[in-house]
C-alpha cells in the first residue's frame, strides 16, 4: 500500500507518501443477522497497523489504531469501518513518525473495495482489497522527537574523558 502524512513528520513533509504493509484485525459484535451476503455490527476490538516496507531512520511504525468503538459493514465486495473518540470511548493512535499525545479527539473512516474472496459470512480470515482512509486527531499530532539511545549517552559520556585525557597528554609530551 502507498501512505500519504497528512502533516509534517519525522519521514518528511506533508505529503510525504511511503511504502507500507497494512495488518488489520477486529473482532465484531454483530447487528445484522448475517446470511449470505451482509454483515455488521459494533467494533468491540480493532487494530489496525501501518508499517514500513523499507524502516525510514531506524523507524517503522507508520500508524497503529487500537480501538474498542466505531462499527462495521460488510456485502459482498465492499467493507467500511469507523469510529470515533467520545466520552466512554477508545481510539489510540501510536507512531514512530508522529507524537499523538496531547490529542483529545480522534477519528476513523476506511472503506475496503473489490473484496476477495467475497464477504459471504461472519467470518473473514484473509482478503485482498483496494482501499482507502483517513486518520485524524485534534489538535494535529505533533513531529515525534528523536530521543537518542541510552547506548549513545553512555559511549559519549565515557569518550569525553577520554578524548580529554588525551588532549593533556600530547599538551605534555611537546
Amino acid at each position: 500500500m502507498r501512505f500519504t502524512f497528512g502533516v509534517e513528520s519525522l519521514a518528511g513533509p506533508a505529503g510525504t507518501q511511503v511504502d507500507a504493509l497494512l495488518d488489520y484485525n477486529a473482532t465484531i459484535g454483530l447487528d445484522s443477522p448475517g446470511g449470505a451476503t451482509v454483515f455488521g455490527g459494533p467494533i468491540t476490538s480493532m487494530s489496525f497497523s501501518i508499517t514500513t516496507l523499507t524502516p525510514i531512520n531506524g523507524r517503522t511504525n507508520v500508524l497503529n489504531l487500537i480501538s474498542s468503538t466505531g462499527a462495521f459493514t460488510g456485502d459482498g465486495s465492499t467493507a467500511n469501518a469507523a469510529g470515533s473518540t467520545t466520552v466512554g470511548d477508545s481510539v489510540l493512535y501510536t507512531s514512530d513518525f508522529l507524537d499523538f499525545t496531547q490529542t483529545t479527539q480522534r477519528d476513523f473512516v476506511f472503506g475496503f473495495s473489490g473484496v476477495n474472496p467475497p464477504i459471504q459470512s461472519s467470518t473473514l480470515n484473509n482478503f485482498d482489497a483496494s482501499g482507502a482512509g483517513t486518520f485524524s486527531s485534534t489538535p494535529a499530532p505533533l513531529v515525534a522527537t528523536v530521543v537518542p539511545e541510552a547506548n549513545a549517552g553512555i559511549l559519549i559520556s565515557l569518550a569525553l574523558p577520554v578524548i580529554g585525557g588525551m588532549a593533556i597528554l600530547r599538551r605534555r609530551k611537546k
